[in-house]
């Protein structure tokens, strides 16, 4: 990640994403949140649903 990003925040906005992708990616970095790689736990969760990690997004270049 450029040093430059560190500390910035960006506007929140939705975007579709495969929830299969979603899993792999959070497999892929280790993280074990059950927001990430849940369905059942994430339904209970305040977001009703699965969400990507924060990286996700950059990752895939998608800057805004």
């Amino acid at each position: 990640m450029r040093q430059q990003a560190i500390g910035l925040e960006s506007p929140p906005f939705t975007t579709d994403v495969e929830k299969g992708a979603i899993i792999k990616f959070a497999e892929a970095i280790e993280d074990d949140n059950p927001v990430f790689n849940d369905e059942a736990a994430a339904r209970g969760s305040k977001y009703g649903g699965l969400i990507a990690p924060p990286t996700f997004l950059r990752s895939m270049g998608a800057y805004r």
